[in-house]
């Protein structure tokens, strides 16, 4: 199964944050892996789940 691929406003979304926190945290390195499609950048949906689970505290 392939993965759905997220724009950064979708991603946004699901993280409840802003678009401009993403991209904030791909210039520092932080936050959900991206792929960069030419000058496109998508996330994958795991990739988010991932990055959710990630700041799961116990």
């Amino acid at each position: 199964m392939v993965d759905r691929l997220l724009d950064t406003l979708e991603a946004a979304k699901l993280l409840a944050t802003a678009e401009q926190t993403l991209r904030i945290w791909r210039v520092q390195g932080k936050g959900p892996k991206f792929v960069k499609l030419g000058r496109a950048v998508r996330y994958r949906e795991s990739d988010i789940a991932a990055f959710i689970k990630s700041l799961e505290t116990t």
